[in-house]
């Protein structure tokens, strides 16, 4: 889950003409611009541009989520949406103001919670004021429907999955593609085998402050809902794609995968409210937290200097090549898969 980063922006919904016929794209660019005065997301003439809208945000970043996710279903090719100017003036207007109105109204609390991250903490955990306990409760109850959105969209990713036979994916709804694990030096094995040699190249720092925040009584899909933990535990998770496959033609569209696909598209709006609710909700509780450890019962937030160990692989690579590579896991190409955020699928596909 990404937190919302604090980062001023204007975002810019764009039609373009075309330029044999001269009519306006049937297509909508949605798209951010940080410079002042924000700059065209659309290439081209500034003749043959329109913008339809274009709204001010301080977490632009995470406007242009919420929009791409809730409007999944009308998405083609990256930031391209099909779309006429009336359903921008009905839907995506109204949804992109009420995002952007609940940002301002949290944005103190996130600039709060940024400042407190880098500030030690008194070792005092205080008792919670009936403010507090409100907004703990607001908090588990998003979390919960959060866990519940999550679990539901990891089953239908799985049932995704496993209609994929011996094929590189799904046409339009599910791509298999290759990912690069980078070699890893085995640090551990290394200091337990070579511990003098090692200890030559590992340093101390003391770090600057930091704690991870910690909500309490944040039940798990087990115990939030037991029939949806059980089904997702019987949509079994697929095993690990053969590397084979990455050469193979993608399967066709089904009526049940476009199902399915539907579904998974749908959610995706739905999952980036509530990660916005619970964040949004978390932050300003960690703002009433201050520079204490926590509040009893309801939020753990410690942040203190501590003594880090850091090992120099640079120089212990260049000084010691053999034993470098003994311990140094190959590099290996793995399958990745994603499936399609896009709703409307490319007749090529």
């Amino acid at each position: 889950m990404a937190i919302p980063k604090i980062s001023q922006g204007t975002l810019l919904i764009q039609r373009a003409k075309d330029k044999t016929s001269s009519h306006w794209s049937p297509y909508v660019k949605i798209g951010i611009s940080k410079s002042i005065p924000p700059r065209d997301i659309i290439g081209g003439s500034s003749e043959n541009i329109l913008t339809v809208y274009a709204i001010k945000s301080p977490m632009i970043e995470n406007l242009k989520k919420q929009l791409m996710s809730t409007f999944s279903h009308c998405r083609t090719k990256g930031q391209m949406f099909l779309m006429d100017d009336q359903t921008v003036i009905s839907e995506i207007i109204p949804e992109a103001e009420r995002i952007a109105t609940n940002q301002n109204e949290s944005l103190s609390a996130f600039q709060a919670k940024v400042l407190l991250e880098s500030e030690e903490s008194s070792g005092l955990i205080r008792k919670p004021t009936h403010r507090e306990l409100e907004l703990h409760n607001q908090i588990i109850d998003a979390k919960r429907e959060l866990e519940v959105k999550l679990a539901n969209q990891e089953i239908i990713k799985r049932v995704l999955f496993n209609e994929i036979s011996n094929s590189g994916g799904i046409l339009g709804i599910l791509k298999l593609t290759s990912r690069i694990q980078k070699a890893r030096l085995q640090k551990t094995r290394l200091k337990e085998d070579y511990r003098a040699i090692y200890l030559q190249y590992e340093t101390e720092e003391l770090s600057k402050p930091s704690g991870k925040l910690k909500i309490k009584g944040a039940l798990t899909i087990r115990k939030i809902d037991p029939t949806l933990y059980n089904a997702l535990k019987d949509t079994k998770k697929r095993s690990q794609f053969n590397i084979q496959q990455l050469d193979k033609p993608s399967s066709d569209r089904t009526t049940s995968t476009i199902i399915n696909h539907s579904k998974y598209l749908d959610n995706l709006g739905d999952i980036a409210k509530a990660e916005w609710l619970y964040e949004s909700l978390t932050a300003k509780l960690a703002a009433c937290v201050g520079v204490d450890d926590g509040i009893e019962g309801l939020i753990s937030w410690k942040r203190k200097c501590r003594t880090q160990l850091n090992f120099d692989e640079a120089r212990f690579s260049s000084d010691n090549p053999e034993l470098y590579s003994k311990y140094l896991t190959p590099e290996k190409t793995v399958v990745a898969t994603n499936v399609s955020p896009y709703g409307i699928y490319d007749p090529d596909s």
